[in-house]
């Protein structure tokens, strides 16, 4: 059963990266928008010549951006620690039933 389980969470890890990684190439290729978290309209700055109307946009798009990649990298995160996970059942399982078909004599040999 912990083989089961072990498999099913290393797919779903490499799911959770492939997704992340497909998800942050779709954004830099432009085919896909950042999730949009930060909106930014017109600032006004006042200055020696007046008030001056500054668009700030370009500086909301790019928090975007780095607020997506960073989320994106905790999804790669977590995925590989989902992948962990399943190879540590995998291999506890393989050496259990190791262990269960090893005499007196090899365990000593250890």
């Amino acid at each position: 059963m912990n083989k089961i389980i072990g498999y099913f969470l290393l797919c779903m890890g490499l799911a959770l990266i492939f997704f992340a990684t497909m998800a942050m190439f779709k954004v830099f290729i432009d085919k896909q928008a950042p999730v949009q978290l930060l909106t930014a309209g017109k600032m006004m700055v006042n200055t020696q010549q007046g008030p001056m109307e500054v668009d700030t946009s370009v500086m909301a798009n790019t928090l975007n951006l780095v607020l997506h990649g960073l989320f994106m990298f905790f999804i790669v995160a977590v995925g590989g620690r989902v992948i962990s996970a399943g190879t540590n059942l995998i291999k506890a399982d393989t050496f259990a039933k190791a262990l269960k078909k090893a005499t007196f004599d090899d365990i000593k040999k250890l």
